[in-house]
C-alpha cells in the first residue's frame, strides 16, 4: 500500500486506526442446549448452558430473559427413524412467571407457560439470546444462524427472531434473509421472515410425528437463516434473540419452547493496525439534506479508487459510491455527496483500493441526516406489488424516489402540489432494504422500508 490518507479533523471519529484486509478463515459457535456443563471449570452462565466455539471469535453462554430453562427432555422426537431425536435431549423453556388474566390471557394460565399478549404478539421481555464477538483486529462476516426448534405441546407456538450489533440498546433488526423451516400444513419446506408481522410457526412437539402429514423428513425442525453476510467489526458483538410466544391463549397447562443445537457461523478476516495518518476526512450536512464527504491524500502510487461506505450504526456498512484515484504524486483533494442520507446519524468510511486489488479502510466519520418533512411508507415490511408513501401537503410539486442502500435509483413517481400520498410500484424490486426519498423543492426527507 503506497498511499497515505493524510488529514483527519472530525469530532465524530469512531475508529483511531486504518485496517488492511487479509485472508479469511472459518469461525463458529455452537450451543448444544442438551445438558448442563459438567466440568466445574466451565462457567455455566445465566442459563446453565455452555458454548463451544472455534476461530478468531469469543462467544458467551446462552442468555435468558424472562424464561426459565426448566427441564431437559429426552422424550421429544421420534422414537424410530431418528427424525428429531438428538442425543442428550432438548432444552424446554417456559416463562419464569405464571401468566394470569392480568396479562390478558383468557382463560388464565395457572402454571408457568410461554407468554400470550393480545393480539398474540411477543412481549419482548421473554427471550433466549446467543452472542459472538470477533477478536481484536478481526472482522467477522456472519453467514448463518441455525437452531432446532419446536413449540412444546401446542400448535400455537410462534417465534420472532431479531439480531443486534449494539446489544439491543436500540430495537432489534429483522434478519436480512428469510428463515427456512417446515410447514406442517403442506408438509413441505417453508420460509419465515421471523418478524412480528411474519413470525415463525413452530412445529408442535406433540403432533409433528403423526402420519397425517406423511411423516416428516429428517431435520425439519431446523430453522436456518443462511447467506446473511452481516459485517461485525473488531470487538463488536453480534447478538441473536429468539422471542417465543403463543399466538392464542393457552389452557391451564404449561406450554413451552423446545430448542436444540443453536449455532452461529461465518468467516473472520484478520486485519493489521497502523498508526493513524489521517489529518482530514470530514462529513458535513447542508440545508438540502445532503451530506458532503471531503478527504485528502498524498503519495498516491499504484492506486485505483475509493469505495464510499455508509451505515446507520445498527447494520453493517454498505457501498454507496466510488471515486477514482488520481494516482499521481503530491496532495489531492476528493469529494463525494450523499444525496439521500438516512434520517439520524449516518456513519461513513472509505476503502482505498490499489491496482493489485489490495485494500485499506479509513477511519469512520459521521454526520446527521435531517428529518425534513414527515414521510412514511406502508405497509412496511411490504410483501405486495406496491407501497403507499405519505407526506404533508405542499404548494409545490415534487417527486418520490426509491433508492437502494448502495445509492441506485430503482423507481420514481412525480407528485402534484397539494397531494399527501403516492403509490409506488415495487413489483420489480428484489427482497431487501430500500430508501424512499420525498422532495418538494423546499425540503427533502427519507425513510427506509423492507421489501419481503
Amino acid at each position: 500500500m503506497k498511499k497515505k490518507l493524510l488529514t483527519l479533523n472530525i469530532a465524530a471519529l469512531i475508529l483511531s486506526w486504518a485496517v488492511e484486509v487479509t485472508a479469511q478463515t472459518a469461525a463458529s459457535a455452537v450451543w448444544p442446549l442438551n445438558t448442563k456443563a459438567t466440568n466445574p471449570s466451565v462457567p455455566e452462565g445465566a442459563s446453565g448452558r455452555r458454548v463451544e466455539f472455534t476461530g478468531a471469535i469469543s462467544a458467551e453462554n446462552q442468555i435468558l430473559g424472562g424464561l426459565n430453562d426448566a427441564t431437559y427432555s429426552t422424550s421429544l422426537g421420534q422414537t424410530t427413524g431418528g427424525n428429531y431425536q438428538i442425543s442428550g435431549g432438548w432444552q424446554r423453556l417456559t416463562s419464569t412467571q405464571t401468566y394470569t388474566a392480568t396479562s390478558t390471557a383468557t382463560p388464565p394460565v395457572t402454571s408457568a407457560s410461554l407468554p400470550f399478549v393480545t393480539p398474540g404478539i411477543p412481549d419482548y421481555t421473554h427471550y433466549t439470546e446467543f452472542k459472538v464477538t470477533p477478536n481484536a483486529n478481526t472482522n467477522l462476516n456472519v453467514t448463518e444462524f441455525k437452531i432446532s426448534a419446536l413449540g412444546g405441546g401446542t400448535s400455537n407456538g410462534r417465534a420472532v427472531i431479531l439480531y443486534s450489533l449494539d446489544g439491543f440498546a436500540t430495537p432489534g433488526i429483522a434478519m436480512p434473509v428469510a428463515g427456512a423451516y417446515y410447514n406442517t400444513t403442506t408438509a413441505a419446506s417453508a420460509t419465515y421472515a421471523g418478524t412480528e408481522a411474519a413470525p415463525v410457526t413452530l412445529i408442535n412437539s406433540g403432533s409433528q410425528f403423526t402420519t397425517s402429514i406423511g411423516g416428516p423428513p429428517n431435520g425439519i425442525e431446523k430453522l436456518t437463516f443462511g447467506n446473511m453476510n452481516i459485517t461485525v467489526a473488531p470487538t463488536q458483538t453480534f447478538s441473536v434473540r429468539i422471542y417465543p410466544f403463543l399466538s392464542t391463549a393457552s389452557p391451564t397447562s404449561a406450554r413451552y419452547f423446545a430448542s436444540q443445537q443453536a449455532s452461529i457461523t461465518g468467516t473472520t478476516t484478520p486485519v493489521t493496525t497502523n498508526p493513524l495518518d489521517f489529518l482530514s476526512f470530514t462529513a458535513k450536512s447542508n440545508i438540502s439534506n445532503q451530506i458532503k464527504l471531503d478527504w485528502k491524500t498524498t503519495n498516491e502510487v499504484n492506486t485505483k479508487n475509493f469505495v464510499v461506505e455508509r451505515s446507520n450504526g445498527a447494520t453493517g456498512f454498505a457501498a454507496i459510491g466510488t471515486v477514482n484515484s488520481q494516482n499521481t504524486a503530491g496532495e489531492h483533494s476528493y469529494s463525494f455527496v450523499d444525496n439521500a442520507p438516512l434520517v439520524g446519524t449516518n456513519y461513513y468510511r472509505l476503502i482505498q483500493v490499489d491496482l493489485d486489488g489490495s485494500s485499506k479502510y479509513s477511519a469512520t466519520v459521521s454526520a446527521e441526516g435531517k428529518a425534513g418533512v414527515a414521510v412514511k411508507v406502508y405497509p412496511n415490511p411490504a410483501s405486495g406489488s406496491s407501497v403507499t408513501v405519505s407526506y404533508p401537503a405542499s404548494d409545490l410539486a415534487g417527486s418520490v424516489k426509491v433508492i437502494t442502500l448502495s445509492g441506485n435509483q430503482v423507481a420514481k413517481v412525480a407528485v402534484e402540489a397539494g397531494s399527501t400520498n403516492a403509490n409506488v410500484d415495487i413489483s420489480g424490486l428484489a427482497a431487501g432494504y430500500y430508501v424512499v426519498v420525498y422532495t418538494n423543492g423546499k425540503s427533502e426527507s427519507s425513510t427506509k422500508f423492507v421489501k419481503q
